[in-house]
C-alpha cells in the first residue's frame, strides 16, 4: 500500500503539537522528518513525469523536459526522442555525466544541474557544440570541472551558490563565454587576471561579502551588465570610468554614502540600481547620463534632488522613494518621457504644479506622506493607470479638496486604478 507522505506530515505535527489531552506540548515537530517526507514526497511525483514523459505523444512539439527530483544517475533514454527539445532541467539528481548523443539534439541549448551533488564526483563532459547555457548552481563547488571546456559554444555559466573564492581560472578555455553567475560564493576580487576574461558582458557578484573593488577588476572593459547587489561596498573607486560599454548596474543593499565622479562618465548606462545604501547627496553631474532610463534611489538619505535631473531626458522610471524628500526641482518637468514616479514615505506636504507637467506619466504614487490637498490640476495626467496616495493627512471636508470624490471617481471610470483612504 502506498502512503501520502503529505498527510504523514500533517498527521505527525498535529501530533507533537497537542497531547491526549489537548494540552501543548513543548517539544517542536522534527525538521529533518519533515524535509525527508517533502523530499520522498517530491520524488514520487518526479516519477509520475517520467512514467508520463516516456509515452507522451507529439514529442516534436515539446521545447523543455522537467526531470528534476527524480534520483537520476544517468540522463533517460527516452530524452533523445525529442528532437526541439530546448532545455533540459537535472536538477536535484545525481548525474555526473553528460554524455555524446546530446549532440543528437541539435537544438538542446541549455542544461541544468542544480543540486547534482558535483562537489565529490567528476562531471564527464562529452564534446559539444550545442548547449550554450550550463546551470551549476549549489553544487558544492570550489573549482571548475576541467570537462566544461568541451562546451565550445557555452555562452553563459551559472555558478552561483557554491564554494569558490576565486573567479575560476579554467574559465579562459570557454571562448564565448559571455554571461557569468558567480553569486553566493565568498569571492576574492584580489590577485585575479581579468584580461583574461575581457569577453565577458554580464556579471553576477551579488551576496559574495564584496567589501571593495580592486582597480584591476575594472580591466573587465566588456561587461555591460554589472550586479553587485548586497555586498558591504562602501566606495567606488573612479576607475569604474573604464567600464565605457555598461548599460546597467546593481548596486542594491550596499553602504554607499557617495558616488564617485567617474561613474557619470559611463554615457552607455540604462539602469542604475542604488536601493538600500546611505546617499545623502545626488551630485549634479548625474546631468551626464543621458541614456538613463531607470533610476533606483530608494530607501536612501535624500533630502534633496538637484536640478540637473532634468537633464535626464530619457528617463522613464524614477524611484525615490523612502528617504527625507521634501521638495521636487522644478526641473521635474522636462522630464517628458518619466512613466513611473514614485515618491512615497518622504515629506511632502504638497504636489508642485510641474508634477502635471508630466504628461506620459502611468504610475504615481505619493502615499504616506504630508500632503493635504489634492490640486484640481492632477486631471492633467491623462496617461494614469495607477494612482496611489493613501496615508496623507487629506481633510475632505476643506474647501480645497471638494472636487476629490469626482476627481477620483472619474480616474476610476477610465479605468485607473486609484488607492487612497476614503
Amino acid at each position: 500500500m502506498r502512503y501520502n507522505p503529505s498527510l504523514i506530515v500533517f498527521t505527525a505535527i498535529i501530533c507533537f503539537a497537542f497531547d491526549a489531552n489537548c494540552q501543548t506540548v513543548r517539544r517542536p515537530y522534527n525538521r529533518d522528518s519533515l524535509k525527508r517526507a517533502n523530499l520522498i514526497h517530491n520524488q514520487e511525483i518526479a516519477q509520475k513525469r517520467l512514467v508520463k514523459y516516456a509515452t507522451l505523444e507529439g514529442a516534436d512539439s515539446i521545447r523543455l523536459l522537467n526531470l528534476s527530483n527524480a534520483n537520476l544517475d544517468e540522463i533517460p533514454s527516452f530524452v533523445y526522442s525529442y528532437p526541439n527539445l530546448k532545455s533540459l532541467d537535472l536538477s536535484h539528481n545525481n548525474i555526473t555525466s553528460l554524455p555524446s548523443r546530446l549532440n543528437e539534439l541539435k537544438e538542446l541549448k541549455s542544461i541544468i544541474l542544480i543540486d547534482n551533488h558535483l562537489a565529490t564526483r567528476r562531471l564527464k563532459i562529452k564534446k559539444n557544440k550545442n548547449i550554450e547555457r550550463l546551470n551549476l548552481e549549489n553544487n558544492g563547488l570550489t573549482r571548475l570541472p576541467r570537462q566544461v571546456k568541451r562546451l565550445k559554444m557555452l555562452k553563459e555559466l551559472n555558478l552561483a551558490d557554491n564554494n569558490f573564492s576565486k573567479f575560476p581560472k579554467r574559465l579562459k578555455r570557454n571562448k564565448d563565454l559571455d554571461a557569468l553567475k558567480l553569486s553566493k560564493n565568498k569571492i576574492s576580487l584580489l590577485n585575479q587576471r581579468y584580461k583574461r576574461l575581457t569577453g565577458i558582458s554580464k556579471l553576477r557578484l551579488n551576496t559574495c561579502g564584496i567589501d571593495s573593488l580592486p582597480p584591476s577588476f575594472f580591466d573587465l572593459v566588456n561587461l555591460t551588465d554589472l550586479q553587485l547587489a548586497e555586498n558591504n561596498i562602501r566606495t567606488l573607486p573612479n576607475s569604474i570610468s573604464k567600464l565605457e560599454k555598461l548599460e546597467g548596474l546593481m548596486l542594491y543593499k550596499n553602504q554607499l554614502s557617495q558616488l564617485p565622479d567617474g561613474l557619470f562618465d559611463l554615457y552607455n548606462l540604462k539602469q542604475v540600481d542604488l536601493y538600500y545604501n546611505k546617499i545623502e547627496i545626488v551630485n549634479p553631474d548625474i546631468k551626464k547620463l543621458v541614456n538613463l532610463e531607470v533610476l533606483y534611489l530608494s530607501n536612501n538619505l535624500l533630502y534633496s534632488l538637484p536640478d540637473e535631473i532634468g537633464e535626464l531626458i530619457n528617463l522613464k522610471r524614477l524611484y525615490i522613494h523612502h528617504n527625507r524628500l521634501s521638495y521636487l526641482p522644478n526641473t521635474i518637468n522636462k522630464l517628458q518621457h518619466l512613466e513611473v514616479l514614485r515618491i512615497n514615505d518622504n515629506f511632502f506636504s504638497s504636489l508642485s504644479q510641474e508634477l502635471f507637467e508630466l504628461r506620459s506619466l502611468k504610475n504615481l504614487d505619493f502615499s504616506n506622506n504630508q500632503v493635504t490637498t489634492i490640486p484640481l490640476e492632477i486631471q492633467q495626467l491623462t496617461q494614469l493607470d495607477l494612482l496611489y496616495f493613501q496615508q496623507n493627512p487629506i481633510d475632505k471636508k476643506s474647501r480645497k479638496n471638494i472636487h476629490l470624490n469626482e476627481i477620483v471617481n472619474a480616474f476610476r471610470e477610465r479605468g485607473v486604478i486609484v488607492n487612497y483612504s476614503e
